[in-house]
């Protein structure tokens, strides 16, 4: 006999604060997991070892975020505003992450073959480990985002610990002398299938079942999915592509420098991403009103604190990347000082963007997100064939400033200052 699903109480939401906080406490944790794998493998491989992985990993994240068709927006709206549907909810998310990662991962194949500015010789097994990952890399975002929905945010973060597991492995591996790109990537193609599996038990466990979605609300799913694509789709481009076009057209040891700088640099946007994930399911349910000072409050908090730490990190830019991963990064040094100030545009394009989705309005986070997108594409095309890795940095600080620019312009004239828009929506009607 299956559990039934709890309906939405307000004693049972975790306060907006503690939940802030340890997702934020958890995404520094992870990212300084993520730190030490980069580590591990870059002292083991030198940048041209690292390169080859970030390639490969970049490849699929950015392959998967294309293919989920931003339906995890649709979910998590759904799922925060009507929790008796979430066992529907999670048997989509199972369907559509094989519907859609196997032409995802064919999407892939072709593209680092056939594509030119995207074609690179990579190593067959682990090209194959990050083709398989793709799927799971896209059902692993459906359930991340139907577990915070259901204000599971400790199981949310506990599922991210498989990277910790990511990291045991490769230093062992490194002890032991077996460390090469093929087995980094293995390693990490397995930490992906355990998150996913952890958030996939949890669901099970909480709502007692999981259930295929009813045709209606599939064409409901597909309807805001399909107007929030554009904010996901551009988004995933504009963070990954970068990589991509660099390791192509420049080689995997101009990429491996680059990857250096970008772990440091990630650490910037963590507090915005907690934000976001935070603040979604309240938004969801509040109204324009409210989700305009929750949203402005938040950026505003996370432009401080993003601002005050991007200065620590120019600062002690030689220490992290020469210090920590040897003389052969010092060239990370310059890079991660150019992309510190992009830090600030990522900030305000994550949460204001949030709250325009949140709120029913997808369309203009994708027009902001569309705009960075398309100033990023052009400068990595134009400046990475002739600077390299300092191309594709400026690019995107650049890109990201005017993506920032962009949502804070749209966010005002819609939710900003109180405001209330011509087609304002209700609390709990932000998926129609």
């Amino acid at each position: 006999m299956s559990r039934p699903v709890e309906a939405v109480r307000p004693g049972a939401r975790p306060a907006l604060g503690w939940a802030a906080v340890t997702t934020y406490g958890a995404q520094v944790a992870v990212a300084v997991l993520g730190l030490a794998n980069v580590l591990v493998i870059a002292r083991s491989l030198g940048p041209d070892g690292r390169g080859d992985v970030a390639f490969l990993t970049a490849v699929a994240w950015l392959i998967a975020f294309c293919f989920t068709l931003s339906a995890h927006e649709a979910m998590a709206n759904r799922a925060s505003t009507r929790p008796e549907e979430r066992p529907q909810l999670a048997g989509g998310a199972v369907v559509l992450a094989l519907v859609l990662g196997l032409p995802g991962a064919a999407t892939a194949y072709l593209a680092v073959h056939y594509v030119p500015f995207l074609r690179l010789d990579v190593d067959g097994p682990a090209f194959a480990a990050a083709l398989a990952s793709i799927p799971v890399l896209i059902l692993q975002m459906y359930l991340s985002y139907l577990v915070r929905a259901a204000h599971a945010v400790g199981v949310a973060n506990v599922a991210l610990v498989a990277t910790a597991l990511g990291v045991a492995a490769n230093a062992t591996l490194a002890a032991l002398g077996l460390l090469t790109s093929r087995n980094a990537v293995f390693v990490w193609a397995v930490a992906q299938l355990l998150s996913a599996l952890v958030l996939g038990a949890y669901l099970v466990r909480r709502l007692g079942s999981i259930r295929l979605p009813d045709r209606v609300l599939v064409q409901r799913l597909l309807r805001f999915a399909i107007r929030a694509h554009g904010a996901g789709l551009t988004n995933s481009v504009t963070y990954r592509i970068d990589s991509w076009i660099l390791g192509a057209v420049a080689g995997p040891h101009q990429l491996g420098i680059y990857s250096v700088a970008v772990a440091w640099f990630e650490g910037l946007f963590l507090l915005p991403q907690a934000l976001v994930m935070a603040l979604r399911p309240t938004i969801a349910r509040s109204s324009d009103e409210e989700a305009g000072r929750l949203a402005g409050r938040g950026c505003a908090l996370s432009l401080a604190v993003t601002a005050a730490l991007g200065v620590l990190l120019y600062l002690a830019a030689p220490l992290l990347c020469v210090g920590v991963f040897g003389a052969e990064f010092r060239e990370s040094v310059p890079l991660l000082r150019l992309l510190i100030p992009g830090a600030l545009g990522i900030a305000t394009l994550k949460i204001l963007g949030n709250a325009l989705t949140a709120r029913g309005r997808p369309w203009l986070e994708s027009a902001a997100s569309g705009c960075a997108f398309g100033v990023a594409v052009i400068l990595y095309l134009a400046a990475i064939p002739h600077f390299g890795a300092v191309g594709a940095a400026v690019a995107s600080t650049v890109a990201y400033l005017i993506g920032g620019g962009t949502a804070a312009v749209l966010f005002n004239r819609t939710l900003g200052r109180g405001r209330r828009a011509p087609a304002a929506t209700a609390p709990g009607q932000v998926l129609r």
